[in-house]
C-alpha cells in the first residue's frame, strides 16, 4: 500500500494526475484488503467484499480462495465479475505507465542530496523562562466543564475537551485582549451559569473583565474561538463554536458587539470544535471554516470515568462533516454543503492559510482516529473567485493524512512553523497516549514526511495525551521551539496512568528537539493539570512571544516570556485588495545570509486563535536587509533596510511600512 501511495505522490508532483489517481485507487483497495484480512472476526459484509476487492486488484486466485471462505459462511451466493483487462493486466498494476518511459537512473545518481544549509544553530545556553503571571495582572479565568457541581473527576465525553481562547485587539489600541469560551451549562442549551469572558488588556499592564459591557457573554456550551473581520469594516469580530448553535459577535467599533447565530444549526446534535476565517475562493471576502466532531445523540450520555470501559472512543459514534460558510457581498452568510459529500472525520485541530507553495489558501484539519484532511483548490482556481465545490482533500497524496506506517491516529492539536528552515510550512500534531507526536516536514515538492522520531520528539510524546501545542521562538534565535499541554481523557485508568500531567517544552537544537527540565522550576511547569488549549501572543509588547494556557481543572495561565532573548521584528498586515485580515499572506525576512519565512494563518491549532501578527526572532542580527510580502491577492511588497526590535504595520499597496508605538 505504501509503495502505491509513494507512487501516487510522485506522479502528482510530476503532473501526471491520471496515473496518480490510478495509483491512489490501488492503495485504497489494498488498504481495505489489509483491514479485512487483519480482522479476527469478520462480518458477513466483509466476507462478501473481500473477493470483489481482490478481483479489482487483479489477484484472481486469491479472490477465488476468499470466495470459498464466503460460501462456507452460509452467505447468499457471492459472485465475482469476470477478469478483464482493466483490472487484471500488468498495465493496471503499473497504473498505465510504460516501463520504457521510466529508465532506471544511472548508478551515480543514486545518492542522498545534501540538505541545503539554513544557517548555523546558535550556541547558547540561556535558560528558557516562561512564568505564569496571571495572578499578578488580574487575569482570573477558571474553566467550568458543566453546570454547578460538575466533578472534574467524573466527566461526560462532551465535557472532556475543554474550551478555547481567542487573542483579539477588539478596541484597536494595539494591545492583545483575551476572549475565553466557557461551558458551564448543558449541551445545546443557553443555560450556562457563567458565560464567555472578555478580558481587556489595559495600558498599565493588567486585565479587566468587560464581558457584560461588550455584550459577549454567550451562555451556550462553548468550544472553539476564532477572530476575523467578517464584514470587512476594520474591527475584528468574534466567532464561537458551541454544542448547538454557533455564535457570531460583530464588532460595532465602540467597544460593544452585536450577537447573531453563525449560520444555521439544523441538527440538535451539532458539535463544533475549531473555527477559522479566510478567503478560500479568491473573491476578496472571507469564508468561515467550521470543524465538527460528532453528530450522534448517544454521545451526551457517554461517561469517561468508568474503569475498564472506553465509552469515549469517538469511533462509537457518528462523525460529523465539516462545513464552510461564505460571506456574500451584501453581508449575508451562506452555508455550503460541499464537505458533506466527503467521508467525515472527528475534527479537532485546524489551520487555514497558504499551506503549500501555491497562491491561495488551504485548510488542514487534524482528525481524531480518522485520517487528517488537507483541503485545497486546483492551482488555477485558487485566486479566480472559484466555487467551493472544486475543493479536494489531498492529505493522503501529500503525506500528512496518517502516521508513518499508514494508520490514522488520534490527532488533537496542531502547530505550524518552518521547523527545518527550508521556507516551507510544517506541522506538529499532538496525539493520544502511545501515539507519538507527528512532525510533518514539507519538502520542495509540497510533500510531507513525519520526522518526529528523527528529530527527537517521539519518545517523550509517546506516553502522554497531547492537546494544545504552539511553535514559539522563545529565545528569538531564529528557530522554533515547541510547547505542548497534556492531560488524559479518562480520570480512572489504573496504576501508572496520569489523569493530570505536566506540560512539555521542547527546545530546538542542532540535533533536533530536546525536552527541557532544568531551568523550568516555576510551578506551572511542575504542576500536573488537565491541560487543553494553548494560544500565543505578545501580551506586553516587549518582542518576546508569550503563551496563554487554558485547562479544565486549574485557572488559565498567562506565561510571560522572560528569557534573555535576541533581536526581533513583528509585522501586522492589513489587506486592501486582499480580504482585510490578509490570511494567507507569506512574509520572508532576510538578514545577510539568513532567511526566515512566516505565514499569516487562522484557526491556529486546537480551539484557539493566536495574535494576528507575524513574529520573527533574528538572533544577533543588527539590521534587516529585506522584507518581502506576498499578499493573498498575488500582489507583492518589498521593504529594505529595516531596524530591529520594532513592531510595524504593512498595508497592501502602500510603499512604506508604518511603525507601531
Amino acid at each position: 500500500m505504501n509503495s502505491y501511495l509513494g507512487l501516487a505522490r510522485s506522479l502528482s508532483v510530476l503532473g501526471n494526475q491520471t496515473a496518480s489517481a490510478d495509483a491512489l485507487r490501488r492503495a485504497e483497495l489494498l488498504e481495505q484488503v489489509d483491514y479485512i484480512a487483519s480482522e479476527m472476526q469478520r462480518s458477513d459484509q466483509q466476507l462478501q467484499a473481500m473477493p470483489v476487492l481482490l478481483q479489482q486488484l487483479g489477484r484472481t486466485d486469491e479472490a477465488k480462495a476468499w470466495l470459498k471462505v464466503a460460501s462456507r459462511s452460509q452467505l447468499a451466493e457471492v459472485t465475482v465479475p469476470p477478469l478483464n483487462d482493466a483490472t487484471g493486466s500488468a498495465n493496471w498494476r503499473r497504473c498505465g505507465l510504460a516501463l520504457d518511459d521510466w529508465p532506471l537512473p544511472e548508478q551515480g545518481m543514486l545518492r542522498t542530496l545534501a540538505a541545503q544549509s539554513a544557517g548555523d544553530f546558535p550556541i547558547t545556553n540561556e535558560p528558557l523562562i516562561l512564568t505564569d503571571v496571571s495572578a499578578d495582572v488580574g487575569l482570573n479565568m477558571q474553566y467550568l466543564p458543566g453546570p454547578e457541581g460538575t466533578d472534574v473527576e467524573r466527566l461526560f465525553m462532551h465535557q472532556t475537551g475543554g474550551a478555547g481562547v481567542g487573542v483579539v485587539d477588539y478596541d484597536l489600541d494595539g494591545r492583545s485582549d483575551l476572549y475565553f469560551a466557557q461551558s458551564s451549562g448543558s449541551p445545546h442549551a443557553t443555560d450556562a451559569s457563567e458565560g464567555n469572558q472578555l478580558f481587556r488588556n489595559l495600558v498599565e499592564g493588567s486585565f479587566q473583565v468587560v464581558s457584560d459591557q461588550a455584550g459577549v457573554t454567550d451562555a451556550g456550551y462553548g468550544q472553539g474561538v476564532t477572530v476575523g473581520d467578517l464584514n470587512q469594516d476594520g474591527f475584528p469580530d468574534l466567532l464561537v463554536g458551541n454544542l448547538g448553535a454557533n455564535r457570531l459577535y460583530l464588532n460595532n467599533g465602540d467597544g460593544t458587539f452585536t450577537p447573531s447565530k453563525l449560520g444555521p444549526a439544523e441538527s440538535p446534535d451539532y458539535w463544533t470544535t475549531s473555527l477559522a476565517t479566510g478567503d478560500l475562493t479568491g473573491d476578496g471576502l472571507p469564508e468561515v471554516f467550521e470543524v465538527n466532531y460528532i453528530e450522534d445523540a448517544r454521545v451526551w450520555a457517554a461517561k469517561c470515568f468508568l474503569p475498564g470501559e472506553f465509552p469515549c472512543n469517538p469511533q462509537n459514534y457518528r462523525a460529523m462533516s465539516d462545513r464552510v460558510l461564505s460571506v456574500q457581498p451584501n453581508g449575508a452568510i451562506v452555508a455550503e454543503d460541499r464537505l458533506a459529500e466527503v467521508e467525515p472525520g472527528y475534527g479537532f485541530g485546524l489551520v487555514l492559510g497558504q499551506l503549500d507553495q501555491e497562491l491561495g489558501n488551504d485548510v488542514f484539519v487534524a482528525n481524531d482516529t480518522t485520517r487528517n484532511h488537507f483541503w485545497t483548490l486546483p492551482a488555477e482556481s485558487k485566486t479566480n473567485a472559484s466555487e467551493l465545490d472544486e475543493m479536494v482533500d489531498v492529505a493522503v497524496l501529500r503525506g500528512c493524512a496518517m502516521a508513518t506506517f499508514g494508520a490514522a491516529e488520534s490527532c488533537m492539536g496542531v502547530a505550524w512553523g518552518d521547523f527545518d528552515r527550508n521556507q516551507r510550512l510544517d506541522f506538529h500534531i499532538t496525539n493520544y497516549t502511545e501515539e507519538p507526536s507527528n512532525l510533518y516536514l514539507q519538502n520542495g515538492s509540497g510533500l510531507y514526511a513525519d520526522q518526529a522520531a528523527q528529530l527527537g520528539l517521539a519518545s517523550d510524546t509517546h506516553p502522554v495525551i497531547g492537546w494544545g501545542t504552539q511553535a514559539i521562538d522563545i529565545a528569538n534565535n531564529g528557530w522554533s521551539d515547541l510547547v505542548v499541554l497534556n492531560g488524559h481523557l479518562y480520570s480512572e485508568m489504573g496504576e501508572g496512568i496520569k489523569y493530570r500531567d505536566v506540560p512539555q517544552l521542547f527546545r530546538r537544537g542542532a540535533d533536533g528537539f530536546s525536552l527541557q527540565q532544568a531551568g523550568l522550576q516555576q510551578s506551572f511547569w511542575n504542576r500536573p493539570a488537565i491541560g487543553r488549549s494553548l494560544a500565543k501572543l505578545d501580551w506586553n509588547r516587549d518582542g518576546r512571544v508569550d503563551l496563554i494556557a487554558y485547562h479544565i481543572d486549574t485557572p488559565a495561565a498567562l506565561l510571560e516570556n522572560q528569557t534573555d532573548a535576541g533581536h526581533w521584528l513583528t509585522v501586522k498586515l492589513v489587506g486592501t485588495v486582499s480580504e482585510r485580515d490578509a490570511i494567507g499572506a507569506v512574509v520572508t525576512l532576510t538578514c545577510g545570509e539568513q532567511r526566515w519565512t512566516n505565514w499569516l494563518t487562522s484557526g491556529d491549532g486546537y480551539l484557539v486563535k493566536n495574535e494576528a501578527v507575524l513574529h520573527f526572532g533574528i538572533g544577533t542580527s543588527q539590521n534587516i536587509d529585506r522584507l518581502e510580502i506576498q499578499w493573498p491577492s498575488g500582489l507583492q511588497s518589498v521593504y529594505q533596510d529595516l531596524k530591529v526590535d520594532e513592531r510595524c504595520l504593512a498595508v497592501e499597496q502602500q510603499v512604506s511600512l508604518f511603525s507601531e508605538p
